[in-house]
This record gives structure tokens, sequence and C-alpha cells, in this order.
């Protein structure tokens, strides 16, 4: 039962063209969340399901698929977070979410602050022009 109530339309967004990809129930095994920001994998890690993260540990395989992501043509913004699952032994993309409400767990947080503050100070520079 899709519709715009189930996928949370006034809560996390407005737009009622918004794309939406949806895929068949799979079994999640592990993920992962990276950092983006301007088209580079900043910083990931690995989380679980109770919102707790677990490490920085992260498979080359999970990270290459975020850079792959992250160098892909069209970016859903110049900050923001992809999740990475592990899925029968293969890696997909779960989902990207915007920076300002993403849970950051275990990435680095140093690496983060300084790459969303050059994205910031390139956006205030470039609305100044």
């Amino acid at each position: 039962d899709i519709n715009l109530a189930a996928l949370d339309h006034g809560f996390y967004y407005e737009d009622e063209q918004l794309p939406v990809v949806v895929s068949a129930p799979k079994a999640v095994g592990r993920e992962w969340r990276f950092v983006v920001a301007d088209s580079e994998v900043i910083a990931g890690c690995e989380y679980i399901a109770s919102r707790e993260g677990v490490g920085v540990s992260v498979p080359d395989a999970a990270r290459a698929l975020a850079e792959q992501v992250a160098a892909a043509e069209w970016q859903a913004a110049p900050l923001y977070v992809v999740d990475v699952a592990e899925v029968d032994d293969e890696f997909g993309v779960m989902e990207l979410n915007p920076f300002s409400g993403a849970d950051l767990y275990h990435c680095d947080p140093e690496s983060v602050v300084d790459a969303a503050s050059q994205v910031a100070e390139r956006l205030f520079a470039e609305q100044a022009q």
C-alpha cells in the first residue's frame, strides 16, 4: 500500500512529484553510512538498526559503491549521506538521506565538520556573487 501518507508526505517533503525508487522486500544484513560532500566520500562507518554505531571498519566493496554514487552525474545535494547495505552477499544502495537530519554514528567528526564547513563556505560565496 504505497501512497503519499505511507511515504511521509508532509513530514519529510512536500513535493508530490518527488521521484521514489521502490524495491521488492529483501533481508538486509549489515549497513554502512557514508557522508558525501561535493561528490566525494568524506567518512563512513557501520551501523545497526538500534541506531547505534558499531565502528569505523568499512568493507572496500561498500566504500566503492558509495564512491560510485558520489561520482554520479546527478547528485542529491552538495552534502548528503548514502546508506549501503549488504543483501545476499552483495552490496546495494539502501537510501540517500539529507545531511541535516542524518545520524552520523561513528563517522569521523573532524572530517565531516571540515567538509560541511567547506561546502557551506562555497555555497555562501556563490550566493554572494
